[in-house]
């Protein structure tokens, strides 16, 4: 994750009661930051070197999937490295009017697979693809 959603979520986590707050303090995080000298919530570790590299390194570790949790300016330079390997893309019914996209000056089109799409009673769309 990013530095910022790092921080936030840092300093929710360890205090929450919430049913998800255990697992969420207990699995690995790596927090992506070329700022940050230390990272204080359990089971976390810095990444500061190059961004293709130290996912390289990543999956290399035993352990499953990779889950990418932080704010546009991390996903734009997930994306744009080509270091996706699945997108899930959450639509909620509603529109702000601002916000930063998250498929920003990329080199080439990015063609999709479309793997799934689930639509849930408040009208919120789960739609999953994975790049060609």
């Amino acid at each position: 994750m990013g530095r910022v959603t790092s921080l936030g979520m840092a300093s929710f986590w360890p205090k929450s009661d919430d049913a998800y707050a255990a697992p969420m303090n207990q699995i690995p995080k790596v927090v992506f930051s070329k700022t940050l000298r230390e990272a204080n919530w359990p089971e976390s570790s810095i990444a500061s070197g190059d961004l293709a590299q130290e996912i390289a390194t990543l999956r290399k570790q035993p352990g499953g999937e990779i889950i990418a949790w932080g704010g546009a300016g991390f996903a734009q330079a997930l994306v744009r490295a080509r270091l996706v390997d699945e997108y899930a893309i959450i639509t909620p019914p509603i529109a702000y009017g601002g916000g930063k996209p998250l498929f920003f000056e990329l080199e080439d089109a990015i063609q999709f697979e479309p793997v799934a799409t689930t639509t849930y009673p408040d009208g919120t769309l789960l739609r999953q693809f994975t790049p060609r």
